[in-house]
This record gives structure tokens, sequence and C-alpha cells, in this order.
């Protein structure tokens, strides 16, 4: 994996950029990345939730981003709680069929993630 790689992957896990931005970011990475050299934290997400319950990006921004990192075989998950944040990874990236993202679900989620 290159820097370059690296340092998409991070922005995309941190949710330093837009969602419009990391679309676009995303276009050059490849799918079949052998390792997971970035990993999502349940500090990455708890940001992403806050920031949502503090009006500075949608839900729609979060399902958005949830669908960059879902299925990424190159964004590992922070060691402890891989299944935790695989489950919420799925949750947000699916509202159809998993419910939607409110305010009172984030901020269940934000209890779960506190170590």
């Amino acid at each position: 994996m290159t820097t370059e790689q690296a340092e998409v992957l991070k922005s995309i896990v941190t949710f330093s950029r837009t969602v419009a931005e990391l679309k676009q970011a995303v276009r050059c990475l490849s799918w079949d990345s052998p390792t997971s050299e970035v990993s999502l934290t349940r500090t990455d997400v708890s940001s992403a939730l806050q920031r949502y319950l503090d009006g500075a990006i949608s839900s729609k921004d979060v399902e958005e981003w949830a669908n960059l990192i879902e299925g990424r075989e190159d964004i590992g998950f922070e060691s402890g709680c891989v299944e935790t944040l695989r489950e919420l990874v799925n949750e947000l990236a699916n509202p159809v069929t998993m419910g939607a993202l409110t305010s009172q679900r984030a901020e269940t989620w934000l209890r779960r993630l506190r170590p």
C-alpha cells in the first residue's frame, strides 16, 4: 500500500473531508489490498456520531461515509471492538434495512462505544 493510499483511507475513517471529497479520493484505490494498514476506531465513529448530533453532518452523510468503509478489506477495525464496529458500520450503511439513524440511536451507540 502506498503512502497516498494510506492517507486516503485514514481520511475516510476519520471523516476528515466532505463525503463528496471522500468519494472522489476513494476512486484511486483498488478493492483488493491484501492488508488493512488503517483501522476504524471507536473514537472515529464516536466523532462522526457526535458531529451528526451537533448538526454538522446529516444522517445521509453518515450513511454514505459508512458505505465507503463497509466491505473494504483495506480498512480494519480497532482491536477488541471488531464485532461492535462492524455491526455499527453495517447499521449506519444500511438504514433501509437496519433502521434510520436518529439522535436516540446515535446516543445509544455513543454509550456503547465508550471504553
